[in-house]
């Protein structure tokens, strides 16, 4: 909320001819538009999401883990992998967040990184307090992979 305060001065003749300031004031409050300004494709790690963030569900593979990551006060999450077996150079690894009752849908979020030990999605803005996400992840190392199940919340 944004609030602004207008002062207005004036002087007024007292009882005994004495100047007398008057002050008063007047607000006007401001209310954003919008409860929750992020949206499905926001980077979480420019907002406020990642300031009440919480793993929520988290699966261990061969060689790397993956985990869905939730902030209640964006209503959001996004994916995130990390490889544990010191092969994230000259490979890849690849993670992806999406509704599971639509998993190939538009607000799915994925994330394809060569020569690196970790990486995240995007957000997903849940459509409703029952909706259900979904992420999976794969490690690929020489062009061979190991994908993970999917870990739903």
């Amino acid at each position: 909320m944004t609030s602004t305060i207008w002062w207005i001065f004036w002087l007024q003749e007292g009882p005994g001819g004495e100047a007398i300031q008057t002050i008063a004031a007047t607000a006007s409050d401001t209310v954003e538009t919008s409860e929750n300004p992020v949206q499905t494709g926001d980077d979480p790690a420019d907002t406020r999401c990642v300031d009440d963030a919480r793993i929520v569900g988290a699966l261990d593979e061969d060689g790397f883990t993956v985990e869905i990551i939730f902030s209640p006060a964006c209503d959001a999450a996004w994916g995130r992998i990390a490889r544990h077996d010191d092969q994230g150079h000259g490979n890849r690894i690849e993670v992806a967040i999406y509704d599971r009752d639509d998993p190939e849908g538009p607000s799915r979020q994925q994330a394809v990184e060569p020569d690196i030990a970790g990486a995240y999605t995007m957000l997903i803005v849940k459509d409703s307090p029952v909706q259900r996400l979904c992420v999976e992840g794969a490690a690929f190392t020489d062009g061979e992979g190991i994908h993970s199940d999917p870990v739903c919340s």
